[in-house]
């Protein structure tokens, strides 16, 4: 299928359930699928292969397409995208959802003691921020490589927050009670994120769109359908194909 819609949809031979949302390559030619170990599925030719066996918390594309960063209980490793020259960049089983930088050179992931970013040879590790997220909240890399946003918090509060920290500096929090990954515009001037109330309410769930630079809200929207006993089901992961732009208005049809 086109990115427009248009096209034959393709089924991919997947051998059990996914585990986190398949992902497709950067040239829009692979896609990356948790199912049963790490999978890269050819568009073009049909073809797959297999990247890692076990179990795999997450997987993440580098900005050229040609490695890939997976989580599993033995830590986080990047590998080639055809499968060979595997590195083990951690040995923690808590450590995952990886995010490169858009230069390719560094790994912001969640651990269980904090933020961390590591360059992608392994070489330098850093510490964030103690303030625990799990991978589901991010980190995720700013289109300027100079900052992250992460939801997270003091993991004994009633809810989370979004903040945003340079590497070297001090996070910021931007909003108070948010959730799911964050998720920047092209031109990291917003963000979008789920928010809910800290006494949960489904009704009151929604997407919600920020500055990045003050957390002035520029734009809400009802959220995803919540069952009564739990967070939205679905993913801010839908929200990477959604524009934080304004539209323009739509011109008046004849009658």
């Amino acid at each position: 299928m086109e990115s427009d819609g248009g096209g034959p949809a393709r089924v991919l031979g997947i051998p059990t359930a996914p585990r986190v949302l398949p992902t497709i390559s950067p040239d829009g030619r692979h896609v990356l699928v948790v199912s049963d170990g790490l999978w890269v599925f050819d568009l073009d030719g049909g073809t797959r292969r297999r990247l890692a066996r076990g179990e795999i918390y997450d997987a993440a594309w580098s900005p050229d397409g040609e490695r890939v960063a997976y989580a599993s209980p033995g830590g986080l490793s990047v590998v080639a995208a055809d499968g060979t020259g595997r590195l083990r960049r951690t040995r923690r089983g808590g450590d995952g959802g990886a995010s490169w930088s858009p230069d390719g050179q560094r790994i912001a992931y969640a651990a269980e003691d904090g933020l961390w970013v590591i360059g992608s040879d392994g070489r330098v590790r850093t510490l964030l921020t103690h303030l625990l997220s799990g991978a589901s909240g991010g980190p995720v890399w700013a289109p300027d490589g100079n900052r992250i946003a992460f939801v997270g918090g003091d993991p004994e509060a009633e809810a989370e927050d979004l903040y945003i920290v340079e590497v070297g500096g001090v996070p910021r929090r931007l909003v108070r009670n948010a959730s799911g990954v964050p998720n920047w515009s092209p031109d990291g001037a917003q963000l979008a994120f789920l928010s809910f109330p800290p006494i949960f309410d489904a009704s009151a769930a929604g997407i919600v769109v920020v500055d990045a630079r003050d957390g002035r809200p520029i734009r809400s929207s009802p959220g995803p359908q919540t069952p009564r006993s739990g967070r939205p089901t679905a993913s801010i992961c839908s929200l990477r194909t959604h524009r934080l732009s304004t539209p323009a208005p739509k011109s008046s049809r004849r009658s």
